[in-house]
């Protein structure tokens, strides 16, 4: 068997197994959906609509696209062709202790048929994996955003006094990761920094309606978070 200098981590190792158990009609699903499935910019939404295609758990969606995404970026650095990288996988499963990578748990000459149709077959899977790692090559990427609106009473000086004025306040809460851990910042907002921000964001959302009309003329295409529906 091929020697490889390739090695499976031992947080994929399981999934790679879980992958290869799954039944021959789960993996049709599977496979019609990497292949048929637009790329998008988060691998998220990718893996929300092959749970709903597929039936599985989103978790579980998500470990397999993590899985097939590294499986991907390690193909294009060994630069190995298809049937080459498929060896080199299963001699770097039968090298770990993974009892389920190993016969009579796994099938290897099923298992390649299922690599090989899986990797070939997804260009929107390799192309939302990449545009992932894009987004992520910023020391903070964006993750939610709230806005809490309060109603705070300003006092006089006699506080024994019910106040006659009050204050609307909002607090922006943003969250991002940095370095992998999620984190959140938090900004104090009146009705005015709510109508700069609004400001701010349609302009940004009109820059991006034209520089996607320049791309499509071209006859290339934008990676669209909406078309997986998140």
């Amino acid at each position: 068997m091929a020697r490889s200098r390739l090695q499976i981590p031992e947080d994929y190792q399981p999934i790679l197994a879980d992958l290869l158990s799954l039944s021959d009609e789960s993996i049709e699903k599977l496979n019609a959906a990497v292949t048929n499935l637009p790329p998008g910019p988060h691998k998220s939404g990718f893996s929300n609509a092959i749970a709903d295609r597929v039936g599985i758990s989103n978790e579980r969606a998500w470990q397999f696209v993590m899985l097939l995404g590294m499986l991907l970026r390690v193909r294009d650095q060994m630069e190995l062709g298809g049937d080459a990288f498929i060896a080199a996988v299963e001699a770097a499963a039968l090298s770990t202790e993974e009892a389920n990578l190993h016969p009579p748990a796994v099938d290897w000459q099923r298992a390649r048929r299922i690599l090989g149709s899986l990797l070939d077959g997804t260009p929107s899977l390799g192309l939302t994996s990449k545009a992932a790692d894009l987004l992520a090559e910023h020391s903070r990427v964006f993750c939610t955003a709230r806005i809490l609106t309060d109603l705070r009473p300003v006092f006089s000086s006699d506080v024994g006094v019910r106040p006659a004025s009050f204050l609307i306040i909002h607090k922006l809460r943003l969250g991002y990761f940095e370095n992998g851990e999620l984190h959140h910042a938090y900004f104090a907002l009146d009705d005015e920094d709510i109508v700069e921000l609004q400001k701010t964001l349609n302009r940004a959302a009109r820059k991006a309606k034209t520089l996607t009309e320049f791309v499509t003329g071209t006859g290339a295409s934008v990676l669209d978070a909406l078309t997986h529906g998140d």
